[in-house]
């Protein structure tokens, strides 16, 4: 459970350090607010990733139990191909539908333009982030948890690195921390894709990525649990971001800076939530 916790709290430091820096620069509280708008989306499309990822490294721990070598292997393959498939379909509709789906999330005319900039730049890089999230299920399953914590923290350290340097050096603001996520995702992405070639209890054929319906609907069945929990938790944070951007409009605050508070406090309840899903997670397999 340990390596386990570790990953998820870097991955949780990835949203808590992109607020941390936006919120010192000039942007201030309208970027905080920028970057909480997008969140939920972000969430939605995490909520495939778990869904896939969750169910796919349950099915081959339970794979492993049973000595299953050719179940294992088709898991695995399949769980990659339908990631990148609803990663593709998820980007496409982001970018096409960015401006609507910033404001239904809260944005004002103030923090709009910022959402979206921001929103697009992460949601270019869906198929790297969904199937990062997917590998690094797969690998603790497969045993390795320090492998998959080692991923995460790569990335993580890129995210740091290069928030600054975007964003202050370079005056790409909010724009230049979404670069620096999406570079640091596609980092841990490469780190967990090089295990794959050497992994403990399956070998990947071509054939492993044609997608095996009956395992793909165990895996679902698996996962589905962890999927609605991240949807419900969407749909808490899109009537808080609407409740705030309403009535905040209409106190001394304006809709932006509640929404900012919120987009705070949001993040970094992520640690919590990433300590306890770590433990739960660890004992699972």
């Amino acid at each position: 459970s340990v390596p386990c916790v570790m990953g998820l709290l870097i991955s949780a430091f990835y949203n808590i350090v992109d607020q941390i820096f936006i919120g010192n620069s000039t942007l201030g509280y309208l970027g905080n607010a920028a970057t909480g708008v997008s969140f939920p989306v972000i969430c939605i499309a995490n909520a495939f990733a778990w869904c896939v990822g969750d169910g796919a490294a349950s099915y081959l721990s339970i794979c492993a139990g049973r000595k299953d070598t050719d179940s294992a292997h088709k898991s695995v393959g399949t769980g990659i191909t339908v990631t990148l498939l609803i990663s593709i379909v998820l980007m496409l509709i982001c970018e096409v539908a960015a401006v609507p789906l910033m404001s239904l999330f809260g944005a004002s005319n103030q923090t709009l333009d910022l959402a979206v900039t921001y929103f697009r730049i992460v949601a270019a890089f869906f198929p790297f982030y969904l199937l990062l999230n997917v590998m690094n299920s797969m690998i603790r399953a497969d045993g390795s948890p320090g492998f998959a914590m080692k991923a995460m923290v790569m990335g993580a350290i890129i995210n740091i690195i290069l928030d600054p340097i975007f964003i202050f050096l370079l005056k790409w603001g909010i724009a230049g921390a979404a670069w620096a996520t999406a570079i640091g995702q596609v980092v841990s992405f490469a780190i967990c894709a090089i295990y794959f070639f050497k992994p403990k209890s399956f070998r990947l054929k071509k054939s492993s990525f044609v997608p095996n319906l009956p395992i793909l609907s165990k895996m679902i069945n698996l996962g589905a649990a962890t999927f609605i929990t991240q949807i419900s938790i969407v749909a808490v944070t899109l009537v808080c971001n609407m409740t705030l951007a309403r009535y905040g409009a209409l106190s001394k605050y304006g809709p932006d800076i509640p929404i900012s508070v919120f987009s705070i406090q949001t993040k970094v309840y992520t640690i919590v939530l990433s300590i306890v899903t770590g433990i739960v997670l660890g004992g699972q397999p």
